[in-house]
């Protein structure tokens, strides 16, 4: 880590030292990484006897439930807490409803890794560089001999998904040293490998071979457009939560520069992933529509009909196309 992210952490590290009452919170649609990063804090701020809840606007991801206990996430509080760290959050408004918990607190500090982070802090720990906000959180903790091997396989779990086991463009000789550390604990590798990353339900794979098969390629095959509609979560039993992973089957194919899945929320409100191959910056194109996310990986929300979502998209990949 660079030397400013180290004060930064000992900045922050000074700051919690006081809180009696810490209160942890995940990003709205939220991916493993958020979760893994704030229950493994969670742990370890417990271990120093601090009173600590954690909150997310919306579901935990269902990989995730063989591990952790998504009943003890909380929606809301009218609880005042002595200190918020968002973690894995770009912007506060990424926080959802929960921003109000978070601005209640008496302080309040950040960790996170993505390139476009909007300062919303008193002390913010960012690093660009890390693959996964939890490698960061794994590195606080290291520094304060708080890691067990539970914690440890809750980061395990975080940095599988947010390298897509370590097979994204994200991962550097750094990825594969942090996760070397995570070794050193004893815990089940293959069981975390398994649910986060290979296990897929049969509804799933049913979802995805109906969208996947309806996939759209425009300017000679080099941009990808998945639609993910009402109408296909009802035909299988699925949900918006479901279309993980949906997207990077179509940036994978040969050819595709950038890939789109806008999955229906409702008629005129769209969720919208990005992954982009060589080129084009997938943050970039998601912060025309104040999203956000990676270099290779991003999404946003746009309102509107499906024709005129999907015509926005394509005008912002063609722009970028070489």
């Amino acid at each position: 880590m660079a030397k400013d992210t180290n004060q930064n952490i000992s900045q922050l590290l000074n700051n919690m030292k006081r809180a009696k009452t810490v209160a942890l919170f995940c990003h709205i649609s939220p991916d493993p990484d958020t979760f893994c990063s704030a229950f493994a804090m969670k742990a370890a701020l417990e271990k120093q006897g601090k009173q600590v809840d954690v909150f997310c606007d919306d579901d935990m991801p269902s990989c995730l439930e063989f591990m952790l206990d998504s009943s003890s996430v909380l929606k809301n509080s009218d609880n005042a807490y002595d200190f918020a760290l968002s973690v894995d959050c770009s912007d506060i408004t990424r926080l959802g409803n929960s921003a109000k918990i978070f601005l209640r607190a008496k302080d309040n500090g950040a960790v996170d890794h993505h390139k476009g982070h909007i300062n919303f802090a008193k002390v913010t720990v960012l690093d660009c560089f890390s693959a996964s906000c939890s490698e960061i959180v794994m590195n606080i903790i290291l520094s304060q001999n708080l890691m067990d091997a539970d914690i440890a396989k809750i980061l395990f779990g975080g940095i599988v998904a947010d390298t897509g086991c370590f097979g994204f463009s994200n991962v550097t000789k750094t990825t594969h040293l942090n996760a070397a550390k995570i070794y050193e604990y004893d815990f089940d590798y293959d069981e975390v490998l398994y649910n986060v990353f290979r296990k897929k339900e049969k509804k799933v794979f049913d979802l995805s071979n109906r969208v996947l098969s309806k996939c759209k390629f425009y300017e000679d095959g080099k941009i990808a457009v998945v639609r993910i509609l009402k109408e296909d979560f009802l035909a299988t039993n699925t949900t918006i939560f479901d279309t993980n992973g949906i997207v990077s089957s179509a940036v994978n194919v040969e050819g595709v520069e950038i890939a789109f899945a806008v999955s229906e929320v409702n008629p005129t409100n769209y969720k919208v992933s990005i992954r982009t191959k060589k080129y084009i910056d997938a943050n970039e194109c998601a912060s025309c529509f104040g999203g956000g996310g990676h270099v290779r990986a991003a999404g946003c929300r746009l309102n509107g009909y499906l024709e005129d979502v999907c015509d926005k998209l394509l005008k912002v990949a063609r722009d970028r196309l070489l």
